[in-house]
């Protein structure tokens, strides 16, 4: 998930910001990527039934090695070729898309939170 780095800032903190500052910065990016990683997993864990080891292994087989191979090229192929000549103004790209694409997240997430509920709760949260 690119380790210490932001995703939003197009610099390096440390630079801009000074040792301490720039170290805090990183040191909580990782943290909070940690965390929300860990979060996901026992969120997927908790919602999602449970699965067989040869149903693990086909996903594994037919989408998720087929992907990383491709991811895989595709990163080659950008380094060797891309990355001199569109590197600058692509990591100012990137780093606008991704504060959008989180921004564009966290407003749909506070949008569902608000209004009136959908129904009735079950069991003992019931109104009776």
């Amino acid at each position: 998930l690119g380790g210490w780095h932001t995703g939003f800032l197009p610099f390096e903190p440390v630079e801009r910001f000074g040792e301490y500052a720039g170290n805090a910065l990183n040191a909580a990016v990782v943290i909070l990527k940690g965390t929300l990683l860990v979060l996901v997993m026992m969120w997927m864990r908790w919602s999602l039934p449970r699965l067989r080891i040869d149903q693990v292994m086909m996903t594994c087989l037919k989408y998720f090695l087929p992907v990383s191979c491709v991811l895989l090229v595709g990163v080659c192929a950008w380094q060797i070729y891309a990355a001199r000549y569109v590197g600058e103004v692509t990591r100012y790209v990137l780093a606008f898309a991704s504060l959008a694409g989180v921004l564009l997240v966290m407003a749909n997430a506070f949008r569902s939170f608000g209004g009136a509920p959908r129904g009735e709760l079950a069991g003992v949260w019931a109104k009776g």
